[in-house]
């Protein structure tokens, strides 16, 4: 008997009549729940459908799911407003992973050593109840979403339905790319140093990959034999094919570094946040491909550049 789940960037569609959030692009979510019950196995995968909020003493996240054969599964978790919270949600940025991430780094939600009860409401109605597993934080609580029709859904929600179905949360409970709940042990990595983990071997290997391609640009350079005039200057083009296609190939170099230097920053310090239906292993590989190719580019120009201005201060010395 298992549960598992992930909840990357969806967006959806506000419905102001009834005060909740239609997913409509849900950017590969699931929940998968597998029991066995009187020697037979049911094995399902859901995916989110519709999300709403409820206040009241407690302040509930309450995600309805569906399946391709008809059956739908409501789970709960308890929310609270926070200021340390990553982002809140909105139709556009439904991201719960990371704010899940939050509540186990905050340690305000805990999945170590505990067990759920999955609530049979009949043979095609499932509801599950994350609360008693404390609390996920979030910035703020639009009070757009509060409310409306689902609240009659409320008591599905914490029904005991089938109460001899009772799942433990493991290791495989929360799937994430940033976060991974242990059974035993609260195994929550924290996602600054994942993502400098990944930006030093990305400048590692981008490192590795322009001394590689400046060994085969010297290889083919010196074989040219140039003989640039010094008072071409460092960026003119000179007077053959060869010497303007030298000078042009290091020139775009330069301005590509330049360019992809700040795309990277600019991601960084104005865009840090994934754009729609963007996952964060994609965001991630934008930003290390920017960094990547900025380093690559600026080791070719500098060689480049270099080897010229070594050509031109031969040529000044020869002609003494």
């Amino acid at each position: 008997m298992s549960i598992q789940f992930s909840y990357p960037q969806m967006s959806g569609t506000l419905d102001e009549t009834n005060k909740n959030i239609a997913i409509d692009n849900n950017g590969g979510s699931y929940f998968d729940l597998t029991y066995t019950v009187g020697g037979t196995t049911t094995v399902l995968h859901f995916i989110p459908k519709r999300i709403s909020f409820m206040d009241g003493g407690t302040d509930y996240m309450i995600i309805e799911h569906t399946n391709n054969s008809g059956k739908s599964l409501k789970i709960r978790f308890q929310i609270t407003q926070s200021s340390s919270a990553k982002h809140d949600i909105t139709p556009s940025n439904i991201y719960i992973d990371q704010l899940i991430g939050d509540g186990l780094e905050d340690k305000t939600l805990n999945f170590t050593e505990k067990s759920l009860n999955i609530g049979l409401v009949n043979t095609t109605e499932y509801s599950i109840d994350f609360s008693t597993c404390g609390e996920i934080p979030i910035k703020t609580i639009n009070k757009d979403f509060k409310g409306g029709t689902f609240v009659s859904d409320t008591a599905n929600i914490i029904k005991d339905g089938t109460t001899s179905i009772s799942i433990p949360l493991t290791a495989t409970t929360f799937m994430t790319d940033e976060i991974v709940c242990d059974e035993g042990t609260n195994n929550s990595t924290n996602t600054t140093k994942t993502y400098e983990a990944k930006i030093a071997g990305n400048v590692g290997l981008s490192f590795g990959i322009g001394l590689l391609i400046l060994t085969l640009v010297v290889w083919r350079v010196t074989s040219l034999n140039f003989k640039y005039e010094a008072k071409t200057g460092l960026f003119g083009f000179g007077v053959d094919k060869e010497q303007v296609i030298y000078t042009g190939i290091f020139i775009f170099m330069f301005l590509l570094s330049v360019s992809c230097f700040m795309a990277y920053g600019g991601v960084l310090t104005w865009g840090g946040g994934l754009l729609e239906g963007e996952t964060s292993e994609q965001h991630d590989t934008k930003l290390t491909a920017l960094l990547s190719t900025a380093i690559i580019s600026l080791l070719i120009f500098v060689f480049m550049a270099g080897y010229k201005m070594i050509v031109m201060t031969k040529t000044v010395v020869a002609n003494l």
